[in-house]
């Protein structure tokens, strides 16, 4: 999280007496991706991992990890019961209170980012890879340039 802090920008605020400072996208939803991707990702995978990118246009949070069977992106986005790759790692982060519930993270994420007025996020599942996408919005800065222009 601090990673995505330090290179997402920061929008704010004056509605009231203190500024409030938003990133990019909503901290709930890049938390529930981050969460999401711990909880799911293949760890018998010698090479997996989780990936974070960011992008002028867009979030990735990726991780080693398919859906189960007969499952496809649009049972994710309906009421479901979660199954998650990892039992006891996604109990440990139930009782740690870092998931909410089991089986709501990606509608989280969904109503988290039309309530910033920015594109629901992209699910995709490639090979032995899931990736969600979150994309900023045309009203929406875009990252800072770490490098000036010539």
């Amino acid at each position: 999280m601090a990673f995505m802090f330090k290179h997402l920008s920061l929008s704010g605020a004056t509605d009231s007496l203190e500024r409030e400072e938003h990133l990019t996208i909503p901290y709930k939803a890049i938390r529930e991706g981050v969460i999401n991707s711990l909880s799911h990702r293949l760890y018998r995978t010698a090479s997996g991992s989780v990936g974070i990118a960011i992008y002028d246009d867009r979030l990735e949070i990726e991780n080693t990890g398919a859906l189960p069977a007969d499952w496809n992106i649009e049972k994710m986005k309906s009421e479901h019961r979660s199954e998650p790759q990892n039992p006891m790692i996604s109990s440990v982060l139930y009782k740690r209170k870092l998931l909410e519930n089991w089986g709501r993270g990606i509608s989280l994420m969904i109503e988290e980012c039309k309530k910033a007025n920015l594109p629901e996020p992209e699910f995709k599942v490639n090979g032995n890879f899931v990736v969600v996408t979150f994309r900023y919005g045309s009203q929406n800065p875009t990252s800072t340039r770490q490098v000036p222009d010539k």
